[in-house]
């Protein structure tokens, strides 16, 4: 079930400011929601932005599966039904050895069948 039609949560009739996306050029998108754009840095408005995230989802009767990259995604991965690793650094990987690691879209995937009901 998507966040667009979970019978209680419609995000996007209740909350059209989580639509502000502009996009300037096919290969870069930014959010303009969440990132306030000072000067030539930014200010995140949510420091665990993944992880509250999954939080949140989890707190309105979703599971999730996340995967991802970077130290950044950890918290995320962490506290998901189920987590992975993706064409990750061989120091995450090495920090993190609970985590199943995966470098191609196909064992990443292949994984992520294993966990869904």
């Amino acid at each position: 079930m998507s966040l667009h039609n979970h019978p209680e949560h419609s995000f996007s009739q209740n909350h059209p400011q989580y639509h502000n996306m502009s996009v300037p050029s096919p290969s870069k998108v930014f959010d303009t929601y969440p990132i306030s754009l000072l000067s030539n840095s930014f200010k995140m408005r949510c420091e665990q932005s993944k992880l509250t995230t999954v939080k949140a989802l989890q707190s309105i009767g979703f599971e999730t599966i996340a995967s991802g990259d970077s130290y950044n995604d950890l918290g995320m991965i962490k506290a998901s039904k189920a987590g992975f690793l993706f064409k990750s650094t061989e120091q995450i990987k090495k920090d993190n050895p609970e985590l199943a690691a995966y470098e191609t879209y196909d064992e990443l995937l292949a994984a992520i069948k294993e966990h869904l009901d």
